[in-house]
């Protein structure tokens, strides 16, 4: 039976090896034979004699069974020959029973023995884990404590940074500064020099204008002033060294003042880069 058939409650499976029937054995399905759901029988040897009168066959006790009629007789109850179990069966179900007392005692040293080891286990097992606890607990303080240190290092770290960052701006914004000074200055010095410029063109325009007046009032004193025209001429001539060595001058230090600016500009571009590249 798929669900289990007992034999003197003894389970047999469907894949159970097969097994010999004795007379009086209790055959139980479904359930133990004591169950109420169970449906139980008892087995018994007869001798098979066949009727040819009526198709059927008659069951015939053993020689055997018919000598202990009388002790069905005193079994359990009075009946017919279908009737209560005899003593023979009561005496089989009490060995049956001692068999089975003597199994539940073996199985209940079993469990007992099974509690033990389970409890000695569960012992080792907490005891395990409490090693465990401990080992991973004081193993992550110490992780804790190594990121904790790894974590005010780079803090110490981010603030060294940071000062660094404040002081490069500082310095920054300073150079911003300093350039913006000297595009003013150099602003101022190309006014100066648009200045100059002008100036210097304002008296080569006046400077032409003295000498065409000079041509002019000497082409007309010509006649009038050859006595004096070598005197005229010596100062005139004076004169003019005189005004293109000053104008010599000024525009010599016209130069010198643009080249100095020209350095002075080529070193603010210079710290520019400097800068810029930094």
């Amino acid at each position: 039976s798929t669900n289990g058939t007992y034999v003197n409650w003894n389970k047999f499976m469907k894949r159970s090896p097969p097994t010999k029937l004795n007379h009086g054995d209790i055959i139980s399905f479904t359930t133990p034979p004591h169950h109420d759901a169970s449906y139980a029988f008892v087995y018994r040897e007869v001798n098979a004699v066949s009727c040819v009168g009526n198709g059927t066959t008659i069951l015939k006790r053993k020689s055997g069974e018919m000598g202990s009629e009388s002790k069905r007789l005193k079994g359990l109850g009075i009946g017919s020959s279908d009737g209560p179990v005899s003593l023979d069966d009561v005496r089989r179900l009490e060995k049956s029973n001692a068999e089975l007392r003597e199994q539940l005692e073996a199985h209940v040293v079993t469990i007992e023995t099974l509690r033990t080891a389970s409890k000695t286990a569960e012992e080792q097992h907490e005891k395990e884990l409490k090693e465990f606890k401990e080992s991973t607990s004081s193993s992550y303080l110490e992780q804790t404590k190594s990121l904790q240190l790894a974590l005010e290092g780079k803090q110490k770290q981010l603030d060294t940074l940071s000062t660094l960052n404040t002081e490069l701006q500082n310095s920054i914004k300073d150079l911003d500064e300093r350039l913006s000074a000297s595009k003013q200055s150099r602003a101022d010095a190309d006014e100066i020099i648009q200045s100059q410029k002008a100036n210097i063109c304002e008296l080569e325009e006046q400077l032409s204008e003295e000498r065409n007046l000079r041509i002019e009032e000497r082409d007309k004193a010509a006649e009038d002033l050859k006595s004096a025209l070598h005197k005229v001429q010596a100062e005139a001539q004076d004169e003019m060294k005189r005004q293109t060595e000053a104008y010599l001058k000024q525009q010599k230090e016209q130069k010198e003042f643009i080249i100095k600016l020209q350095e002075s500009e080529k070193d603010t571009r210079l710290l520019v880069e400097t800068l810029r590249s930094k």
